[in-house]
C-alpha cells in the first residue's frame, strides 16, 4: 500500500500485488492439475519437448498461446446438469486467469452465514485497474469481494437466479457479482431483470455469457488485456441507463 504525495490518497501497484500473490505458482499450478489435457495442449501449442511439468509450464509463460487454447477447450463442456460441475471448475479456472492481479484468492462454493449458504465462486477484489478500482472505491458497489454464479444452463437465466446473487451481497462483501451463463436468448429481458435489482438498492448484477467469456478471452489472445476493463465497465454502465 502506496499513499500518493500530492492527494495523500493510498494506492495499490499491480507489482506489489503479484509479489504478494504470485499467479504462476499458485493459479498456474493448480490450473494445470485440474485440466492436464490444457497442459498437453499448451505443450504442442509451445513446441516444447519431452515432458513438460508444472515449474516449465511457469517459466516463459504464453498468456496470449493459453488464451488460446481455452477458447477450445471451454466449447467442448456440454450445457446441462451432467456437467455442471466440470463448467464450475473451469469458469473459476478462466476467471482468474483473466482478471489476475485485479482479483485475488479464489474460493470455489465459499460458505457464508455460517456455512447455511453458499457462493459459487468468490473472489478478494485488490482494486487494481480502471473497472475493479471503480467498483471498490464507489459507494454504490463497495466491492471488497466479488461474486460469480455459474449456471450452465441451455436456458435463459430468470428473475429467481437474479435474486440469488443479489442475496449474495452484504456490507462486507459489497453490492457487485456476475451470473456466468451459457447464453441469453433475450438479452433485453435480461437486463431489464438486473437493472431491476440495481433500481430497487439490492446491488449491481452484470451477466457473462459464452459469448461473453470468449470475447474477454479473444483480447488476452490479441494482446490486447487492458480492453477486458472497458469491456467490463461498459458492461455496468448499461445497468446504469
Amino acid at each position: 500500500m502506496h499513499v500518493l504525495k500530492k492527494t495523500k490518497e493510498k494506492h495499490v501497484y499491480k507489482k506489489d500485488v503479484k509479489e504478494k500473490h504470485p499467479y504462476s505458482k499458485a493459479a498456474l499450478a493448480e490450473f494445470v492439475q485440474r485440466y492436464p489435457e490444457v497442459l498437453e495442449y499448451y505443450k504442442k501449442v509451445k513446441g516444447a519437448e519431452g515432458a513438460l511439468e508444472n515449474k516449465d509450464f511457469e517459466k516463459g509463460f504464453d498468456e496470449r498461446a493459453f488464451a488460446k487454447i481455452l477458447m477450445g477447450e471451454f466449447q467442448k463442456i456440454k450445457p446441462g446438469r451432467d456437467e455442471a460441475d466440470r463448467y464450475h471448475n473451469y469458469i473459476l479456472s478462466v476467471l482468474n486467469f483473466l482478471f489476475y492481479p485485479n482479483l485475488i484468492t479464489p474460493k470455489k462454493e465459499a460458505p457464508l452465514n455460517q456455512g447455511r449458504k453458499k457462493i459459487d465462486i468468490r473472489f478478494t477484489n485488490t482494486g487494481v485497474g480502471p473497472f475493479f478500482s471503480r467498483i471498490l472505491n464507489s459507494p454504490q458497489t463497495r466491492a471488497l469481494s466479488v461474486v460469480f454464479e455459474c449456471k450452465n444452463y441451455s436456458a435463459d437465466v430468470a428473475n429467481p437466479e437474479v435474486d440469488q446473487i443479489a442475496m449474495r451481497f452484504s456490507a462486507v462483501r459489497g453490492y457487485f457479482g456476475a451470473i456466468v451463463c451459457r447464453s441469453v436468448d433475450n438479452e433485453r429481458l435480461l437486463l431489464e431483470r438486473c437493472r431491476d435489482v440495481a433500481r430497487d438498492g439490492h446491488g449491481y448484477v452484470v451477466t457473462l455469457s459464452d459469448v461473453e467469456i470468449m470475447t474477454m478471452l479473444n483480447f488476452v489472445k490479441d494482446g490486447a488485456r487492458s480492453s477486458i476493463s472497458r469491456f467490463l465497465n461498459t458492461k455496468l454502465d448499461e445497468l446504469l441507463a
